[in-house]
């Protein structure tokens, strides 16, 4: 077994050499801004539709590297036009983000549930706690206030199931916790604390099978296991 150090040293070394070299600036759209993620193994370029998830995604990785490893201006630049692509062409006419938009922003896809505006959140509270930008640090708090009031407001989101099987998701839970995470880590916002120990709660209580050594991905609104194909399925 590898030291401390030496693990640290291969670990850094993969993450910055391998990893960020890959993506970085190769992603980067020098045209309309943003990330260009759909690349092949050589670098190449398979598709130019691009994943709001993962415009807040990377922007969030490049400023989380910059405030927790190096203050590389580069990584904040790039970031920065991450999250200027994200503010000029990722948000519907109701505040809602949508989830697909062509490589100059025009938008492709918009679903039900609300992701989209968790990864823009965590991006937002890195960019604030990277440049002190109280702008950021309010959208940050407004993209999670959306993101939960849409996904916990009974009645607010398109349901996904009849009443005849109704089902409830880990997913919002899970993201919920890391997302307001996040905002308590860059934003020093102790308030989403709340959050966090109601999604432990609602997690542990319905979704943990310590019988079947699971976590299921959906459940009855109960907690009981719905014995079919989508109650079955895992993620691992």
């Amino acid at each position: 077994m590898k030291a401390p150090d030496e693990r640290l040293s291969l670990y850094r070394t993969d993450l910055l050499e391998n990893t960020v070299k890959f993506w970085f600036p190769r992603s980067i759209d020098l045209e309309h801004g943003g990330f260009l993620h759909c690349l092949d193994r050589d670098g190449s370029l398979i598709d130019s539709d691009k994943s709001v998830w993962a415009q807040g995604r990377m922007s969030w990785m490049l400023l989380t590297l910059y405030n927790t490893l190096e203050q590389r201006s580069e990584w904040l630049d790039w970031a920065k036009q991450g999250l200027d692509f994200i503010e000029r062409h990722c948000f519907d006419a109701d505040g809602r983000m949508f989830f697909q938009v062509t490589r100059d922003g025009r938008p492709l896809r918009k679903r039900r549930y609300a992701f989209s505006e968790s990864f823009a959140a965590i991006a937002h509270a890195a960019y604030a706690k990277a440049t002190g930008n109280d702008r950021s640090a309010a959208r940050a708090k407004e993209l999670f206030d959306l993101f939960t009031r849409w996904n916990f407001t009974p009645g607010l989101m398109p349901a996904k199931f009849t009443d005849t099987r109704p089902m409830i998701g880990l997913s919002p839970r899970m993201i919920t916790i890391v997302t307001a995470q996040e905002l308590r880590l860059n934003l020093g916002d102790s308030t989403v604390n709340s959050w966090i120990d109601r999604c432990i709660d609602e997690i542990r209580r319905w979704f943990v099978k310590p019988e079947l050594r699971a976590v299921m991905e959906s459940v009855a609104p109960n907690g009981e296991i719905v014995d079919h194909f989508d109650g079955r399925t895992l993620t691992p």
